[in-house]
């Protein structure tokens, strides 16, 4: 990196740590990345886990029971003997999974 470009990259994060200012990084004209302040960022988090959350339970509201957990799946006796070790006994495992699945 440029001397330049590094003393302008210092100036950007500047503002953005002190003034709150948000500035987009383009690359060839289109826009690839951008610097926010921290508060901005784990502001987005925070409102990503909620959406994550709020997906999960509205999952779990929808749930008939009827479904097996793959962790049943995974760690039956089937699943111990190697079934699902080789690829064509991963499709055979797939189809007995299914029909689990939809009984």
């Amino acid at each position: 990196m440029q001397r330049e470009h590094r003393d302008e990259l210092g100036v950007t994060i500047d503002e953005s740590r002190f003034t709150g200012k948000r500035t987009i990084v383009t690359r060839n004209g289109k826009r690839v990345a951008a610097i926010v302040p921290v508060s901005d960022l784990e502001r987005l988090e925070e409102l990503a886990m909620e959406a994550d959350v709020a997906a999960f339970d509205e999952a779990r509201r929808a749930d008939d029971g009827k479904r097996i957990p793959w962790r049943d799946i995974r760690d039956s006796s089937s699943a111990r003997d190697g079934i699902f070790g080789c690829r064509g006994h991963r499709v055979s495992a797939l189809k007995i999974g299914f029909s689990l699945l939809s009984a």
